[in-house]
């Protein structure tokens, strides 16, 4: 078989070696600056189980409400330190929406769209009994302290209507953010509501939280998961809380609640690990290589095929998605670090081949490389035909980019790396494998041992796993965190975005319609004590329906003329609210709508509570439509799921057990489409070698990888995730390498010495940087780190044993 581009280590291999290494370090490049690399949560979320739960999973985690913080200012002084800082951050670009207390354009606008359908928002009790005793509350409100204020406003609205519209929207059930000065604080620390949330009393409130505290509501514009731009925004937030310290009040202090600084947080954290563990495992691998090589030379041709290879994964993705997950990037490039074992395999060959040509070498190598990419290949295939959008982007990722790195290998180390200077550590190595070799051979079929006890531990670790699904197995949550996020929602009476009733629409309307009845279901099991709390937009924003329905009830026979009698009868004038009904007949108020609501400071108040999918306006096909959100606090009745069951188009949706649910479809998926890679290596191999012993030679210490990452993840950490199942992968294939290289090597025990010493090195440095990894602050991080370690050990150790399969089959033939 003749070289690629010429005959090893001459001029002509040389420089087109350099030009493929041009060619793809600058496609690469190009594709690197196009591609956006997103570290969001969205990006994880389920697509294929229930779309449109998935769709609107994904909306909720980037809507609205997601974007939006809950700032506590405490201190001696906190009303102003406030307006201090809602005066910085209005100024600030990134700030979208600032919430402080009632201002007066708020004011304004909610007069100007609520008063003049005030009989169509409230629905007044127009029965007898009812109309009697609102007259009788008309009176006592005359000869109160607001007399003169409801004496203009009676004529028009007599029933006040609107009056309780307000205080219905300010206190939901009683419990609402008090103003002072115009400010919203605390209300004495019972969990408060903001923003029309009902809420009933916590009667265990914690006794240290009486002291009032300023509150802000505050939208950013940029998605609460982009880490970079929320780790100004917060950088940004603490310089403005040192001038309100420095100008105000000294002992001012800064809470929140939001999830944008779990997401920072848990970005930092997973990049200082990476860092720290690429770093010290890079600084040793090449410390290793110099001791073991000699050369700079052999380092740089050592990484060139994974550094390439990234980037032949990188242009792969850029061509064929919009963006890539960091996670894709990291754990990828963690899978192309098979790139080194190509170039350790044939660096050692070529280093040690004796009499033989470098062509020569190249020749009887390049099959055990073609072969031990190619199934790599096929195993990320399998987890390419998974519908989890994560694992297609990682499939797709490692498969161009395993073939860059092979390709990289197979052009760059023969141009420049055709023998190499002849140390003591580099015997030291073969020397080691050698005896290695001599061992297995003098134990025979007593060697077969390592296998049987990898497999019984594999064993007692399947039986002891259990899988952890759904997000939170793949990061640890901020204890500091957590709390001060739980005492501000608390202090607030913020939800927590993960428990709420859907309403689903063709269009706004309907879902608007559909809501109305979930509100009735809601509103009566928090006034009954059965549900802590709960958010709707029905105050703001009632269905077209409801509103007419109210406003026709006023206009019905008989009403006016029991009006009268009713009011007469505590004393008001005959006829004095003529005018009233006079223009109710006359010029009934149109429906309150979203398009009365958009570009008005109301809009931001109403957004977060409606979802609009794909084609939302026009309404069409399933998977469109609108979505208007019911957010509940607190545990759900089952009186409330039986009344939310009996309403068509209405679902109580609980993201969390959602995500679990859907994660561990894509678990058993991925699983299954992991074994059917596998199987499809295996069928590769046979039909390579069209002999079952060399096949299982080759493919049982991916086997034997697999048992032992298996092993220690169930019995020593007990649980894994989708991550741990993502990392089989990464063992097996380096597995199948290691089995393939040893199949492959012909001749004598020093040339299978030199391939299991290869081996050795390149399984060093998989073993050091995944053994750092264990040493990761994150307990799935290092779970991972700790299976791969051991799995690829397994797989190292027992390429040896497994390789007499093929010994003894020769054997015999001669």
């Amino acid at each position: 078989m003749r070289p690629f581009v010429g005959d090893p280590g001459s001029p002509r291999a040389r420089i087109m070696a350099l030009l493929v290494v041009a060619v793809l370090l600058s496609w690469g490049t190009w594709a690197g600056m196009r591609l956006r690399v997103v570290t969001d949560i969205r990006h994880f979320i389920p697509t294929e189980a229930d779309r449109q739960l998935s769709e609107i999973s994904a909306a909720l985690a980037d809507s609205s409400l997601t974007r939006t913080s809950v700032l506590l200012v405490e201190g001696e002084r906190p009303v102003e330190a406030a307006k201090h800082l809602s005066a910085a951050l209005q100024q600030h670009p990134e700030v979208e929406w600032l919430r402080t207390g009632l201002d007066e354009t708020l004011e304004s606008t909610v007069h100007e769209l609520y008063f003049p359908r005030r009989v169509a928002l409230v629905r007044a009790d127009l029965t007898d009994e009812g109309l009697r005793r609102a007259a009788a509350d008309l009176q006592r409100a005359l000869a109160g302290p607001k007399g003169p204020l409801v004496r203009q406003l009676a004529p028009s609205d007599p029933l006040l209507l609107f009056t309780g519209f307000l205080q219905g929207l300010r206190e939901g059930d009683g419990q609402a953010l008090d103003l002072q000065d115009g400010q919203l604080v605390t209300a004495g620390g019972t969990a408060a509501a903001a923003e029309n949330e009902h809420v009933v009393e916590n009667e265990n409130a914690a006794e240290n939280e009486n002291e009032t505290a300023a509150v802000l509501f505050v939208r950013t514009r940029s998605s609460a998961f982009a880490s970079e731009p929320q780790a100004a925004f917060q950088a940004d937030l603490a310089r403005m809380m040192d001038a309100v310290r420095a100008e105000v009040d000294g002992s001012a202090t800064l809470h929140q609640s939001g999830l944008s600084r779990f997401a920072i947080a848990a970005e930092r954290a997973t990049v200082a690990d990476v860092t720290r563990v690429s770093t010290i495992s890079t600084i040793s691998i090449i410390l290793l290589f110099l001791v073991v090589f000699g050369q700079l030379r052999a380092i740089v041709l050592t990484y060139a095929p994974v550094v390439l290879g990234v980037g032949g994964g990188i242009l792969g993705c850029s061509l064929l998605v919009e963006q890539v997950h960091g996670l894709t990037l990291a754990f990828g490039s963690a899978l192309l670090g098979v790139g080194v074992d190509y170039a350790v395999h044939l660096m050692f060959h070529l280093g040690l081949r004796g009499e033989r040509g470098a062509a020569e070498v190249v020749a009887r190598v390049r099959p055990g490389l073609l072969l031990g990419a190619a199934t790599t290949v096929v195993g990320l295939g399998g987890l390419g035909l998974t519908s989890f959008p994560g694992m297609r982007e990682l499939a797709l990722f490692g498969a161009v980019g395993v073939g860059g790195s092979l390709l990289v290998t197979l052009v760059l180390v023969p141009a420049f790396a055709t023998r190499l200077p002849d140390r003591r550590a580099h015997r030291w190595v073969v020397g080691i494998a050698r005896g290695i070799l001599a061992r297995v051979e003098r134990f025979g079929a007593r060697a077969w041992v390592v296998f049987v006890a990898i497999a019984l531990s594999g064993a007692w670790g399947l039986y002891s796993l259990q899988w952890s699904d759904g997000l939170r197995a793949l990061y640890e949550v901020d204890a500091e965190l957590l709390a001060e996020d739980t005492r501000v929602r608390e202090r607030t009476g913020a939800i927590d975005m993960s428990r709420m009733v859907l309403a689903r629409g063709d269009d706004l309307p309907q879902a608007l319609e559909r809501n109305q009845q979930v509100f009735a279901a809601v509103d009566e099991a928090a006034r009954s004590g059965d549900l802590a709390g709960y958010r709707s937009v029905q105050p703001w924003l009632p269905s077209t329906q409801w509103q007419q329905h109210n406003v026709q009830r006023w206009l019905e026979p008989g009403v006016r003329e029991r009006f009268d009698a009713a009011f007469e009868a505590e004393g008001f004038r005959a006829g004095v609210f003529g005018q009233f009904f006079d223009e109710l007949s006359s010029s009934p108020p149109q429906p309150l709508t979203m398009a009365d609501l958009q570009g008005t400071v109301l809009e931001p108040l109403v957004e977060p509570f409606v979802l609009r999918l794909g084609g939302a306006e026009e309404g069409g096909p399933e998977g469109q439509g609108v979505v208007v959100v019911t957010w509940l606090r607190g545990d759900v009745p089952a009186s409330l799921r039986e009344a939310v069951q009996r309403i068509p188009g209405v679902e109580l949706f609980d993201q969390q057990e959602f995500l679990d649910r859907a994660y561990g479809r894509y678990r058993i998926e991925m699983i299954q489409m992991l074994a059917v890679g596998l199987l499809a290596v295996l069928a590769i191999i046979f039909g390579y070698y069209r002999r079952w012993r060399p096949t299982l030679a080759a493919f049982l210490p991916a086997i034997a990888g697999a048992l032992g990452a298996i092993g220690v993840t169930g019995g020593l950490e007990g649980s894994a995730n989708l991550v741990h199942g993502a990392s089989l992968l990464l063992v097996c294939s380096m597995g199948v390498d290691y089995g393939v290289f040893m199949v492959e090597s012909r001749g004598e025990l020093d040339e299978h010495a030199v391939t299991l010493a290869s081996s050795i090195l390149a399984g060093i440095t998989t073993i050091s940087s995944f053994g750092l990894l264990a040493m990761s602050d994150n307990p799935a991080l290092a779970s991972v780190g700790r299976s791969v370690a051991v799995g690829v050990l397994c797989a190292l150790i027992t390429t040896p044993v497994a390789a007499t399969l093929r010994e003894r089959r020769e054997e015999r033939a001669r």
